[in-house]
């Protein structure tokens, strides 16, 4: 089921008076359950297409259908923000209370969600990031993963269908990211949310159930990530690495070690390098 539609979106933002073109007739697909990754260099236009999936930008040419509702009609701009969550990069810009669990129930009590249902969703969302434990704790005392875990719950307990996630480990040490992570693994299998997570992290687009590579604000690839990642001259060129696995089997290879297929998890790189050493 097509829950996002993008259709020859355009953008660009006025410069020093010019034009500058970010994004160039993208067309994109989103199923409704997917786990997305959206891959680019700095300045690829990740950030600037995140931000049309849920109508803080709107397209200069071309459609992004939520639902099939227009984000460019500014009345149904509500409904689409209560479809499409969105999660930035830096959570202090997301927490708005004193405490865990009220900053968690915000956004429900501005959508007037009677009192009862807010407490199941606020008590929901904090055990799906793992954060109940620090639900009266306040938002300074918390790391920076912990931070960005209850902004996620923040957005899990708006009940939305698909949550767009703007690199929100860009600030994370490994421990961060792995926790959040995590808490997008129970988005999609527990809730059935769509997440569509913008990163440049390799390891976390391994992980996902689709990877989309954006390069001068255009499409470059669009697939499983094992077709993705074997496009490796592809990838370089566009400034991007593989994951860390895939390019110790492909510099492996390149000596003649007899590697079969692209590894992308360590389990993989073993399986597939002790069977060349069998071989």
């Amino acid at each position: 089921m097509k829950q996002i539609t993008v259709t020859d979106l355009s953008f660009s933002y006025e410069q020093d008076g010019k034009s500058k073109p970010i994004l160039n007739h993208i067309n994109l697909q989103f199923e409704k359950g997917q786990f997305v990754a959206v891959l680019g260099h700095n300045g690829s236009g990740k950030s600037t297409f995140a931000k049309h999936l849920n109508a803080i930008l709107l397209p200069k040419e071309g459609t992004v259908l939520v639902d099939g509702i227009d984000t460019k009609d500014e009345e149904m701009t509500f409904t689409i923000r209560q479809k499409v969550g969105m999660v930035f990069q830096n959570p202090d810009n997301q927490l708005v209370a004193t405490v865990v669990e009220e900053d968690v129930a915000f956004a429900p009590e501005n959508l007037g969600v009677p009192p009862e249902e807010i407490r199941k969703r606020v008590d929901d969302a904090l055990e799906a990031v793992g954060m109940s434990s620090r639900r009266l704790s306040a938002p300074h005392e918390l790391s920076g993963g912990q931070k960005q875990r209850v902004a996620i719950a923040g957005i899990i307990a708006m009940r939305p269908e698909c949550i767009v996630m703007d690199e929100p480990t860009a600030m994370l040490d490994p421990h961060g990211r792995r926790r959040v992570l995590a808490a997008v693994k129970v988005l999609k299998e527990q809730y059935g949310i769509t997440v569509i997570l913008i990163t440049h992290f390799m390891s976390e687009a391994v992980l996902a159930d689709r990877v989309v590579v954006l390069s001068d604000g255009e499409v470059l690839l669009d697939g499983t990530p094992r077709q993705v990642f074997s496009q490796g001259k592809i990838l370089t060129d566009a400034g991007l690495e593989l994951p860390q696995v895939t390019k110790t089997a492909e510099l492996l290879k390149a000596q003649g070690v007899p590697i079969k297929g692209v590894p992308l998890t360590v389990e993989e790189f073993a399986d597939a390098f002790y069977q060349a050493l069998e071989g």
